[in-house]
């Protein structure tokens, strides 16, 4: 038992951020310039048991992904499961 307690309390892959848990979404808004816009982007990144991380979830990433120029609004959420996979993802609205 104990290795499995282990393995659910260290969470390995966590996006670095929120609360952790061993199922968790967060979402959190970081700047608000203005009311939120019609077009939205969202860009990613994913971590495998925080050995492994791929993706892109800059703020450039998102804005091309929702074809915006203006930004209103950026927040950032964060998913995780049993601390062996966790995503990041950056959330533009704007115009």
């Amino acid at each position: 038992w104990i290795p499995v307690l282990l393995l659910f309390s260290l969470s390995c892959a966590t996006p670095g951020y929120g609360p952790t848990s061993a199922f968790g979404k967060t979402r959190i808004g970081l700047v608000a310039f203005d009311k939120p816009g019609a077009q939205v982007g969202r860009a990613c990144a994913v971590s495998y048991a925080g050995l492994y991380a791929t993706g892109d979830a800059s703020t450039e990433a998102a804005m091309k992904d929702g074809n915006i120029s203006r930004v209103h609004t950026i927040d950032v959420e964060a998913t995780t499961i049993l601390g062996l996979w966790a995503e990041a993802c950056t959330i533009i609205t704007g115009e």
